[in-house]
């Protein structure tokens, strides 16, 4: 059970049932809060939370609209939906946005309830889901903004404080709304979170900070350029870490996988036959960029990035300048990968050689070399 499930979607595009009813018990965490109860008042019975469900959901709603169920009395529907809603709160537990803090004498009765109670994480995921709503559209980004403010306040945090001042200058430009956006709608859809906390860091950029260059280089670099020596190598050397760790794990995928799925491709290749032919279809950076990226570890203005030769045949590497590599994300449409690469000179016959631009945790690395030469595999 992910994160994700919260967010799940159907065939039609519309949010399944599922994800619904996760939503609205999230949601309930705000009610609460805006009563301004004290700790323990914050603390709730599936009793009360199911009451308040059963006046949200909207599949319970038309459940109890029909003429069969219209009568049932509030008491008797707690008790028909008490399993689904109890599984959905043991998945988030699970997900650590609700934990179980307690039991409590039952009302009527000598047996005891279990109580519940929100976890700080799940306030994120809640403002994150008013954002869907196109009404709390505006409200919402402004407290999640408030939020990563406070997070940033409290922790120092080279990385925090960098993020929040990137989402700061969004906001300031017009685009926050597209960030979060960009967010829930592409990164989520690509990425498995398993708990509210792990969702957090990655929207701060603790998994990858180098997420936040796709939707507005220029606000990225920008921010960048504008922070203090010592935030700014942290943040480069992140970076380079980044990027070359992709390299390392995903070189040449989108080439292998076209190859393999493209049977006009195939059609043209020889007949794979033998380790060596088979070889060909597991790609590795090679010694050349291992070498590089050794000997450069410590220089966090440089990243090796590796690229296969059409006129040698061979994998080799070099290096680029980060900020001549983050430029690059200016001067090219991000979404379009055959127009998103990197250039350098082959070592063994100083022919031009292309790199491709990474596209991560969500995208693969755009390889402009897809459509130019397959000979490798022949």
């Amino acid at each position: 059970m992910t994160i994700n499930s919260v967010f799940e979607r159907g065939k039609d595009g519309h949010y399944t049932k599922r994800a619904l009813l996760y939503q609205d018990i999230v949601h309930y965490s705000l009610i609460r809060s805006k009563k301004n109860l004290d700790k323990n008042e914050l603390q709730f019975k599936h009793r009360e939370l199911a009451k308040w469900v059963l006046g949200r959901n909207l599949e319970l709603i038309n459940r109890y609209k029909e003429p069969s169920t219209r009568h049932t009395t509030l008491s008797n529907r707690i008790e028909d939906t008490q399993n689904r809603i109890k599984n959905r709160l043991e998945d988030l537990i699970r997900m650590k946005l609700i934990a179980k803090v307690g039991l409590i004498k039952q009302e009527k009765g000598t047996g005891s309830v279990t109580l519940y109670a929100f976890r700080p994480y799940v306030y994120f995921i809640a403002y994150i889901l008013e954002f869907i709503r196109p009404e709390n559209k505006s409200d919402s980004s402004t407290e999640i903004l408030t939020l990563i403010r406070s997070f940033a306040e409290v922790n120092e945090s080279h990385i925090m404080d960098f993020v929040y001042r990137y989402f700061k200058k969004c906001n300031e430009n017009g685009v926050f709304d597209k960030v979060i956006n960009y967010f829930v709608e592409v990164i989520l859809l690509k990425t498995q979170i398993y708990t509210g906390r792990d969702l957090i860091k990655t929207f701060l950029g603790f998994t990858h900070v180098s997420n936040w260059i796709l939707p507005y280089p220029d606000i990225f670099i920008k921010t960048l350029e504008e922070s203090d020596e010592v935030g700014k190598k942290i943040i480069l050397f992140r970076i380079k870490t980044d990027i070359e760790e992709y390299y390392y794990q995903h070189y040449l995928e989108d080439e292998i996988d076209i190859l393999e799925i493209n049977m006009n491709v195939i059609t043209n290749l020889k007949k794979i036959n033998g380790e060596r032919d088979q070889a060909n279809f597991v790609s590795v950076t090679g010694k050349e960029w291992e070498n590089i990226r050794l000997n450069n570890v410590g220089d966090i203005l440089q990243i090796a990035v590796p690229a296969f030769c059409n006129n040698c045949k061979s994998d080799r590497a070099f290096l680029v300048d980060v900020f001549s590599y983050l430029d690059s994300y200016r001067r090219r449409p991000v979404y379009e990968p055959d127009s998103s690469g990197i250039g350098g000179k082959c070592t063994r016959c100083d022919g031009y050689i292309v790199g491709g631009l990474i596209r991560f945790p969500y995208f693969n690395i755009s390889a402009p070399w897809i459509e130019s030469d397959f000979s490798r595999f022949i």
